[in-house]
């Protein structure tokens, strides 16, 4: 679950994924919800509309892979829409490392059924996120990806150097829809890389704008004159949540 929040403004040049985590902590702020798979889907619309001077062209596997990466948090997702007239809902990032860690394997799994690629791709998206901080579940969600991975790179066989760019590619687009959908508005330091990679602060950095229903790059990032949607849920006064919409105007 994504918290969307009413403000701050960033009017000053903030790092995307700081500003995004900080602003999960803004509880009192909160004014709607963004489910994981829906994130996942404005992921992949952006990704089809990225500027292949950004990470090359994507083959329609990896935008699929891009849209689809957050399948596993559907039924935490929908479990917690049922449950809001007893408790309230939580950013994932507060989910325990073991829910979290469950919610990657579903995820790799559901992309695996697509195609082993996407599987590939997906696991090493959440591989990259797992904090290296000696959590157990996470030690061993990472021990097991990257012999599971190599196991697949191995039969099925994948380039290298695509690999890393269509990884690129689905680190910049999670983040930017992160963004957009924490309800945000304000100037977003973004690498062109995935933001969790630990290559990503020297890579080419690019400007993300993000105001009251547009979106802006101060580089050809974005086809411009495109429309972006997310579905929203809002918490009604009886404790139960109703399906809303945002929408963007790439600038």
């Amino acid at each position: 679950m994504i918290l969307r929040i009413s403000g701050p403004n960033h009017a000053n040049l903030t790092p995307g994924w700081e500003a995004f985590a900080a602003s999960q902590k803004l509880k009192d702020a909160v004014s709607g919800y963004v489910s994981q798979p829906a994130h996942a889907r404005l992921s992949g619309n952006i990704a089809a509309k990225l500027t292949p001077e950004v990470f090359g062209e994507l083959p329609a596997e990896v935008v699929e892979a891009i849209g689809m990466h957050d399948a596993g948090w559907s039924m935490a997702d929908l479990a917690a829409f049922e449950s809001t007239s007893t408790n309230k809902l939580a950013s994932f990032l507060n989910v325990s490392s073991v829910k979290s860690t469950d919610a990657w394997q579903h995820s790799i799994r559901a992309a695996e059924q697509r195609s082993p690629f996407q599987g590939v791709l997906t696991s090493r998206h959440f591989c990259l996120l797992a904090p290296n901080d000696g959590d157990p579940a996470h030690e061993m969600f990472v021990h097991e990806e990257n012999r599971r991975r190599q196991e697949l790179r191995a039969k099925y066989g994948v380039n290298e150097a695509d690999l890393d760019r269509y990884t690129a590619a689905l680190g910049f687009c999670d983040l930017v829809s992160l963004l957009m959908c924490s309800g945000l508005q304000g100037n977003f330091d973004l690498p062109l890389a995935h933001p969790a990679h630990p290559e990503a602060r020297k890579a080419e950095h690019v400007v993300c704008e993000l105001g009251s229903g547009d979106v802006k790059f101060n580089h050809r990032v974005l086809v411009p004159e495109t429309t972006f949607l997310v579905e929203t849920w809002v918490r009604q006064a009886a404790g139960s949540v109703a399906s809303n919409h945002c929408k963007w105007r790439a600038g």
